[in-house]
This record gives C-alpha cells, sequence and structure tokens, in this order.
C-alpha cells in the first residue's frame, strides 16, 4: 500500500474508532522538537491512555501507515515536506515514577531529568547522569542514551513495549534489546511505555551534589538556547565535538 492510500485507510479507521481519540489533521511538527523546524504530520495523535494507545495500535496494524513516535523532540529533525503517516506522543498516563526499595519504574514520558532528581533525592544512586540529557525515557531507551560515563544499559531491567505494527504488548529483558552504543533493536513502531531500572542505595547529599556538577559542567561548556546540542555519535576513540 502507497504512503498516501495507507494514510487514507488509517485516517478512515480513526474515524470509525470507538474511542474517543485525539486526532488532528496535518499537525506542524517543528514546534514540537527542540530545532524547532519541520513541516506537518499527515495525522497525529495523542494517546492520553494505555487503551488509546492500543486502539492506535490496531489502526496501524491494519492501515500499514508509517510512524513517528515524538517525545521530548530533541535528537529529532523533521523535513520541511512533513511526515506522510502519524506521528505519536503519549500523554500524563505515561509520565510517571515508582520508586520501590532499589527500583525505579518510569513512564515512557518521563523526563530523564525528573527522574535523576527523584531518584537522588530518594538516596539511590545510578542515574545522576540522565539530569542533563534532555528526553523522555522511552526515546532513551530506544537509543540506549547516555553522558557523563553512563548510560540506559547500565540499570536497565526490562522495557513494557507497544509494538504499533503488530497490535501487540511485551515485556522484554535489557538482554534482549541489543543495548550498545546509542543503538537498540527496538524499530520506529516500538514505543516504550514504561522501563525498571535497577539502582544502588546510596546518600542523597552525595547524589544531588553530582548532580550539581553535571548540572554547573553543562552551563559552562554547552551552549544554552535553541541549537542542535550534543547529537551526534562519537568515532571510536574519539569525540563528534572535536
Amino acid at each position: 500500500m502507497s504512503g498516501g492510500s495507507a494514510v487514507a485507510c488509517a485516517r478512515e479507521a480513526f474515524a470509525r474508532s470507538s474511542r474517543a481519540l485525539s486526532v488532528e489533521h496535518d499537525r506542524p511538527l517543528g514546534p514540537m522538537t527542540t530545532y524547532r523546524v519541520g513541516g506537518a504530520a499527515d495525522l497525529f495523535v495523542s494517546c492520553a491512555s494505555t487503551d488509546d494507545l492500543d486502539e492506535v495500535a490496531r489502526v496501524v496494524a491494519r492501515s500499514g501507515v508509517d510512524v513517528l513516535v515524538i517525545g521530548n523532540g530533541s535528537n529529532l529533525l523533521v523535513s520541511d515536506a512533513g511526515f506522510r503517516g502519524v506521528a505519536i506522543v503519549l500523554g500524563d498516563a505515561f509520565d510517571f515514577v515508582v520508586l520501590v526499595r532499589d527500583e525505579l519504574r518510569a513512564g515512557g514520558a518521563t523526563r530523564l531529568p525528573i527522574a535523576a532528581r527523584r531518584t537522588a533525592a530518594a538516596g539511590l544512586s545510578g542515574f545522576e547522569w540522565a539530569v542533563g540529557v534532555p528526553g523522555t525515557v522511552g526515546g532513551a531507551v530506544r537509543m540506549n542514551a547516555g553522558g557523563h560515563g553512563s548510560d540506559i544499559a547500565r540499570t536497565l531491567i526490562s522495557a513494557e513495549i507497544v509494538d504499533l505494527r503488530h497490535a501487540t504488548r511485551t515485556t522484554r529483558r535489557a538482554g534482549q534489546l541489543d543495548l550498545r552504543y546509542r543503538h537498540s533493536n527496538l524499530t520506529p513502531c516500538d514505543v516504550v511505555v514504561e522501563a525498571r531500572f535497577a539502582l544502588a542505595r546510596g546518600d542523597s547529599v552525595r547524589s544531588e551534589a553530582e548532580i550539581a556538577e553535571i548540572v554547573r559542567w553543562r552551563r559552562e561548556n554547552q551552549p544554552g538556547g535553541q541549537n542542535a546540542g550534543s547529537v551526534f555519535t562519537n568515532p571510536p576513540g574519539d569525540s563528534a565535538g572535536r
């Protein structure tokens, strides 16, 4: 099925859906990215609940429409021609932090800096590095985001994944995700709705001091405002910045 036909099929399926989904047409995507550039998506859906996401998965599976999952909009450059397909964002139901003993559970839409500060305040160590990464937990799992000497793979236990192409929901262990430097085996149709991390019992004062130092370093060494940020992968043994 061609891109246009798949979009038309998806548009019709959304119109027939029994759920009151928030579906928009020709939604500009530029304002949703840190670059602030880019065209519109043919279809745009904000998923307020897991039931909404499951319905979107059914539409995607039936229509074969292309999918763009948007987290915090960082590391995302949208063509001025727009996106021929359906763009998806996760709503507040996917933005949560739960701390149980030495484990962090976080929703796919949770901002990494928030998770870092919450775990530090609770005296849990291992997620401080994430305070400087302007992304969401879902996006971070998909690309194995990292910085300041650590990454997602260091502490990830498992991730709950919705495969939009096949309308399935699975929980995958970290070892099943092929996590390497800025890489996983997740596809553009895989949505991380929740992730679990194993942290270490530490000291809140020490963790918060480490967070403060990371924030200080980034302010002194990286420009603020609207910019491309640190988005290029480092070549072996060297830095992209150099």
